[in-house]
């Protein structure tokens, strides 16, 4: 009874120690020191001046930076998953092949910021200010980018499927060979966006400003365009016999 009652605890407490931060490594991060691969996960460094710290490869699983200012900082190949960044400035930051997931960013500054190959599934990063952001190559499977400002933002070759642009701005953004199969873009502003190659079967840009955008060899299979702005978009040779227009 008494080892059923051990495991039992130990099963119930696993969690809590998933998440349980290394001290000392907390204590570097909130005096301004680096501490790349550190364990700062569950930590709450909510309102801290960051720019320019390195933490790359760190381990900040369910930590909290709400307001944190990470200007400049090195993010690569951390662990964010599930983190809360909401209100945080991140401009040119570098977050490539870091894991976003599940992650709060709400509102969040992301100017210039650096998220080649990073993993941003269900990643919610509504309103967000990330013009001339990197997004290559960038995971966003069922990502939440409602309101978010994405002008001239790089997304080539990135996954987007399913994910949620309501009213974004993608001027002049870089999409091509995006996949943004079954992608929610009712209202977005594409305008004078470049979209070649991408993959948008499914797709719903309902009302969206495609004036000028550039959709050459883009598949269109099942794409709504219902009431959108098409003047000027550039279909090349797109695949739109069954798209919906």
């Amino acid at each position: 009874m008494k080892k059923f009652l051990l495991t039992l605890v130990c099963c119930l407490t696993l969690p809590a120690a998933a998440l349980a931060y290394n001290s000392y490594h907390v204590q570097l991060v909130q005096s301004g020191a680096g501490c790349p691969g550190g364990d700062l996960s569950g930590a709450d460094l909510s309102g801290l001046n960051l720019a320019g710290i390195d933490l790359s490869g760190a381990d900040l699983n369910g930590a909290r930076f709400n307001g944190t200012d990470f200007t400049g900082a090195d993010l690569k190949n951390a662990n964010l998953h599930r983190a809360v960044l909401a209100g945080c400035t991140l401009s040119s930051a570098d977050l490539a092949g870091a894991d976003l997931s599940y992650a709060n960013l709400n509102g969040s500054k992301l100017d210039k910021a650096n998220f080649n190959g990073a993993t941003l599934f269900r990643t919610s990063l509504r309103g967000c200010e990330m013009p001339n952001a990197n997004f290559a190559y960038a995971k966003l499977m069922e990502a939440t980018l409602d309101n978010a400002n994405a002008a001239k933002a790089d997304f080539s070759y990135a996954n987007l499927s399913y994910g949620w642009l309501y009213k974004a701005n993608l001027t002049d953004a870089v999409l091509t060979h995006a996949n943004l199969y079954n992608a929610k873009m009712t209202g977005a502003n594409l305008t004078g966006a470049d979209l070649t190659d991408a993959g948008l079967s499914r797709a719903s840009l309902q009302h969206a400003q495609l004036n000028g955008a550039r959709l050459d060899r883009a598949m269109l299979d099942d794409t709504d365009f219902s009431y959108a702005d098409l003047t000027l978009t550039d279909f090349g040779r797109a695949f739109k016999d069954k798209a919906k227009f």
